[in-house]
């Protein structure tokens, strides 16, 4: 049975001018199912790696009692109206400066604990092993189960109904929505380099699909702290339309 529930993604902002951020945890709250928990980042190397002025241990000691709070249970059960449709928003407003969250609203059918996990695969990605991250077909699906949330009627782009470019090649894009393609590039830190001929191939693709009045969507898994995104970034942003990974689910509100 679908429930109504909201997630939200913490980012850490050092610095508002430069606007860099990376994402430090993930929370679920279900009012039906008088659920709160959090999810936060484990992988400490990567956040120093992107902050290497950050003090860890109070960071680490920080996000502990953060976790602490948004984790509903017995002993905090008193002071929490699990029950009331806008606590994420309420609980959240006191945070600023270096914190951030998005909030989100969507109708899932997972259990609370199988979609907190898959919010932490996404959205913490580089949490995982990689032998463990999400797969193309897992980000797929995950893509496929926030529009089905939202009611929005989407298709899945296989072999048998790919595109076709300019020379009768396929061109294998993952999902279509409202006229719109959509193809999902998720990047790895320890071959970034190799990306470019990728990228410069999909920018031909987006190049010969505005030809055809065809309009191509780029998902951009955001997460690395590598100056070459945001290169890749633009060069996608020239034929084609780029949204980030954390804003997919509220692009089509």
């Amino acid at each position: 049975m679908k429930r109504n529930v909201k997630f939200a993604i913490m980012k850490y902002v050092p610095d508002y001018e430069r606007d860099e951020r990376i994402n430090v945890a993930v929370v679920l709250h279900s009012p039906e199912d008088k659920f709160m928990s959090i999810k936060i980042i484990e992988n400490w190397r990567r956040l120093k790696e992107f902050d290497d002025e950050l003090d860890i241990n109070f960071m680490k000691s920080y996000l502990k009692t953060v976790e602490e709070q948004f984790n509903y249970n017995l002993i905090n059960s008193n002071a929490i109206n699990i029950e009331d449709e806008c606590l994420l928003e309420k609980m959240t407003q006191f945070y600023i400066n270096q914190f951030v969250f998005v909030i989100s609203s969507i109708s899932i059918e997972s259990k609370c604990e199988e979609f907190l996990g898959k919010l932490k695969d996404n959205y913490l990605y580089y949490d995982s092993d990689k032998k463990k991250r999400p797969s193309k077909k897992d980000s797929i699906e995950f893509f496929s189960e926030l529009l089905r949330g939202k009611n929005i009627s989407y298709e899945l782009v296989g072999a048998k109904n790919s595109l076709t470019g300019t020379y009768d090649e396929k061109i294998n894009v993952d999902l279509k929505i409202n006229n719109k393609y959509y193809k999902i590039i998720n990047f790895n830190d320890s071959n970034i380099d190799t990306y470019f001929p990728t990228i410069k191939m999909w920018m031909m693709n987006a190049l010969e699909l505005n030809d055809k009045k065809e309009k191509l969507v780029f998902i951009i898994n955001e997460q690395i702290d590598n100056e070459k995104i945001n290169v890749f970034i633009n060069m996608l942003s020239k034929y084609g339309e780029v949204v980030k990974l954390s804003e997919f689910n509220n692009y089509f509100i």
